[in-house]
């Protein structure tokens, strides 16, 4: 039900708080795991066919793991099943097994105390919570409304305990950061402190150049600032105070790739299509390949996941990655406020409508997440995405989500929202929608000759931006003088982001051959900017 990820061990935190004295519930379990984002090409220079040899030495699964994983599904069934009929007993008998098999996961610790609180033994079940918050759990919403825990805030021997327990929340949450941290340090050792952010909850652990890390943290505080604003605005007054910390994790490439087939297997190299980056909300960790799309994807997710928490809503797979994906890629207006942007994920719905392959609003919308994460992806994201950026466009995203989310419990597919913010049927919006993407300019995916270009060779990159792989002979020749080396990494123009090469020929897309731009770079532990004036490719 949940990923299997690595999570923080156990630290024995809670015992000051509670004097010695705490199911997931099957709905929680099914909805703790956002999925891995896939970005349009692999962690750069990987190679499907011949596997990076910083990561041959994982090899493929054992037929122990792959027994044990069978045994902790078969035996998650079978307590999730037990739930259903009620039978008490038979889902304690489950997750007593199930523990020792997954034993770093709250999940059927927290359920183990469902179904003790549901015999009437409180004191028990209070222990098995306990164990649980010191496994990973942290969501105080749960906790005090879940019907299955009535025994234990009502039970004379446990009330006072639980009270307690909820009354210093604060120290709870701050005991689960400081813990999940020091663990994905031993785990990512080239990821070192770089900081706390107060206001978002975050942890910064980054194996990147500590001026260009400051850089992207910028972009990241924008997209808070933007996301508060138009989309997850708090539910109640307290509601950010028992937001639990996430742990971004930055890590070097080899530690990145490493993590990510251990993590998503072969799945984390298919098809050129790799893991950009993950969000999983179960471990309150973010791990981003680069500094650009892949983190600003995931950071999204943070707040996506805080929001649905904070309304005890599980929003489905579209809502989840459509919303993520949208600040991939933005502009600044002349305010300095940000504005999602085309891109290449827009070409694709472009090509989908060309070719007569287009979903349907109210088709998308109700994918299951299977559907939705199999068989063609990119291509859902993509669909996903360019709603969003539609309704962005329409200047109507921020009387959707709010309509999405008050009409949740009826319609939690979205169609009703629609509806009700255009005030049409679906089958009008439908028209418009299609009418719309066809209008919409495609974005170069490539420098096409003529248009404007540096006039120099770029390589991807490890997640900070292009490097100049080389300066070509015309240029050094004839050309004008370029203040470039061979090896420095491109971090921005004319101080907009390009982390990597979409990015770079999106933002000179908006530019003319002749046009003089300010580019920033990095050299070794030098930064510097210069100003060149913009070539036509050849």
């Amino acid at each position: 039900m949940i990923h299997p990820s690595s999570r923080p061990p156990s630290a024995r935190f809670l015992a000051a708080i509670l004097r010695g004295s705490v199911l997931a519930s099957p709905a929680l379990a099914a909805s703790l795991l956002a999925a891995p984002w896939c970005p349009p090409v692999l962690a750069q220079n990987a190679d499907p066919q011949n596997p990076d040899p910083e990561i041959e030495d994982l090899g493929p699964p054992t037929a122990t793991n792959k027994q044990r994983e069978a045994r902790v599904a078969e035996l998650t069934k079978r307590s999730f099943d037990a739930f259903d009929k009620r039978d008490w007993k038979a889902a304690e008998e489950a997750l007593r097994a199930l523990i020792p098999l997954d034993e770093q996961n709250f999940v059927p610790r927290y359920n183990l105390g469902c179904a003790l609180a549901s015999q009437g033994r409180a004191a028990e079940a209070m222990e098995a919570v306990v164990d649980a918050i010191e496994h990973g759990f942290v969501d105080r919403r749960h906790l005090v409304s879940d019907p299955f825990l009535e025994s234990i805030r009502t039970d004379p021997g446990t009330r006072e305990p639980f009270e307690r327990l909820v009354a210093n929340w604060g120290e709870v949450l701050k005991r689960h950061r400081d813990a999940n941290a020091a663990a994905a340090k031993k785990e990512f050792p080239s990821a070192k402190d770089a900081g706390l952010n107060e206001d978002l909850r975050l942890v910064y652990l980054s194996s990147f150049n500590p001026k260009s890390f400051d850089a992207a943290r910028g972009e990241i505080d924008l997209i808070g600032r933007w996301a508060g604003e138009v989309l997850f605005r708090e539910a109640a007054p307290d509601a950010a105070s028992n937001d639990s910390w996430a742990v971004v994790i930055l890590p070097n490439r080899r530690e990145f790739l490493r993590w990510a087939i251990a993590t998503y297997g072969q799945a984390a190299m298919n098809n050129g299509q790799g893991i950009g980056g993950s969000y999983s909300h179960d471990d309150k960790r973010l791990v981003a390949q680069d500094l650009g799309s892949s983190f600003r994807h995931e950071f999204m997710h943070v707040l996506h996941w805080r929001d649905c928490t904070r309304r005890g809503q599980l929003h489905p797979i579209w809502v989840m990655e459509g919303l993520c994906s949208l600040v991939e890629d933005y502009d600044l207006d002349s305010a300095g406020k940000l504005v999602p942007a085309t891109s290449w994920r827009s070409n694709t719905v472009k090509r989908l409508e060309k070719a007569g392959l287009l979903m349907s609003i109210e088709k998308l919308c109700a994918l299951p997440r299977d559907r939705f994460m199999t068989g063609r992806p990119l291509a859902m994201y993509a669909q996903a995405r360019t709603l969003f950026l539609y309704l962005s466009d329409q200047g109507k995203l921020e009387e959707w989500y709010a309509a999405f989310c008050e009409t949740f419990k009826n319609d939690p597919t979205g169609v009703e929202a629609f509806e009700r913010v255009f005030a049409k049927p679906i089958k009008q919006i439908n028209l418009e929608y299609r009418a719309w993407v066809k209008a919409l300019q495609a974005v170069p995916e490539e420098i096409p000759p003529g248009a404007a270009s540096l006039g120099i060779e770029v390589d991807w990159g490890q997640g900070e931006g292009p490097i100049v792989a080389a300066m070509p002979d015309r240029l050094r020749k004839n050309g004008p003088k370029i203040d470039l080396r061979k090896g420095d990494i491109i971090t921005a123009i004319d101080a907009k982001p390009v982390r990597d090469i979409a990015e770079l020929v999106r933002v000179l897309s908006a530019y003319a051959p002749g046009q003089p731009v300010e580019l920033t770079y990095r050299r070794g532990k030098l930064h510097g900017t210069t100003t060149i004036t913009l070539v036509p490719k050849m």
